[in-house]
């Protein structure tokens, strides 16, 4: 489009989440600018569909938690239901994580970065322990810290 938005589209009811988002990602825009793009640029923060807002608007029922716990608050996942999950995901971790995330933190180390991520994943809901997670990755403790801070 013209004025650099690109449409998404959104379940009714989800108005947490923004109907359009920005084509230059915020994190490489903010490391690349050298100079002040104060009154030139305007940067949304999106978020996802909260439980509320998806059985609110009826697009989840209350009685079906595990569709969330699958799908995650994604707009686009409830708007095409043929639209596979686990791909969605897997391609949102590919162009965000591996790609934006990994090249403004200047993170070199690729490969840890994902197992890190993986980890950190899997003890949802637990007491971080990042010497546990680096020794699993076979990288120093102030490097899994450092990863954790610029994620957060």
């Amino acid at each position: 489009m013209a004025d650099g938005l690109e449409s998404i589209r959104t379940p009714p009811g989800c108005e947490s989440y923004k109907i359009h988002r920005l084509e230059a990602d915020e994190i490489l825009l903010d490391r690349a600018s050298a100079e002040s793009l104060a009154g030139r640029a305007s940067l949304d923060t999106l978020h996802t569909c909260s439980v509320h807002e998806l059985t609110s608007a009826g697009v989840v029922p209350a009685t079906a938690p595990l569709d969330v716990l699958l799908r995650g608050g994604w707009p686009e996942l409830y708007a095409d239901r043929a639209r596979d999950a686990a791909r969605f995901l897997d391609d949102f971790v590919l162009t965000y994580i591996e790609k934006d995330v990994v090249i403004a933190g200047g993170i070199t180390q690729r490969g840890a970065f994902l197992r890190v991520l993986r980890l950190l994943a899997a003890r949802t809901a637990q007491v971080q322990n990042h010497a546990d997670i680096a020794q699993n990755v076979d990288v120093q403790v102030s490097t899994v810290s450092g990863w954790v801070s610029s994620a957060s």
